[in-house]
């Protein structure tokens, strides 16, 4: 599994969004946040874990910021996670999630960014239902 964040803007304002996707490059979860901090992400993976039950990575690819190895580890403790994942941080497994992130700021549009949550999810893989 690889994950990383970027930057939307959303009514006027910069959002992360953080994505993850599976080796194959499907989409597997988001979470649009004002912050990039250990609460955020703590609730993306528990949102993205309790989804995807089955899914407990081996291996999960981040950018190294520093929240992600502490979120992983209270994932660990609260059973969401059977085992402990290896935790790489290289930019070649982040490839396919930088190409993805390009197709959600795309249809961004220049000034102000996008209107609404609502209109933010659309070009996100996986985001609309």
């Amino acid at each position: 599994m690889r994950i990383d964040a970027t930057y939307i803007k959303v009514r006027g304002q910069w959002r992360y969004l953080c994505q993850a996707i599976d080796k194959h490059g499907a989409a597997v979860d988001f979470l649009l946040t004002a912050n990039r901090d250990l609460d955020a992400a703590q609730r993306f993976f528990r949102k993205m874990l309790r989804n995807q039950p089955p899914l407990a990575p081996d291996r999960i690819g981040t950018d190294g910021a520093g929240p992600y190895l502490p979120a992983i580890a209270e994932c660990r403790k609260e059973v969401l996670l059977p085992r402990a994942p290896t935790h790489p941080v290289t930019k070649r497994l982040r490839e396919w999630i930088e190409s993805d992130q390009f197709r959600v700021k795309r249809p961004m549009p220049r000034v102000g960014g996008f209107r609404s949550f609502h209109t933010a999810r659309r070009p996100i893989p996986g985001g609309d239902p």
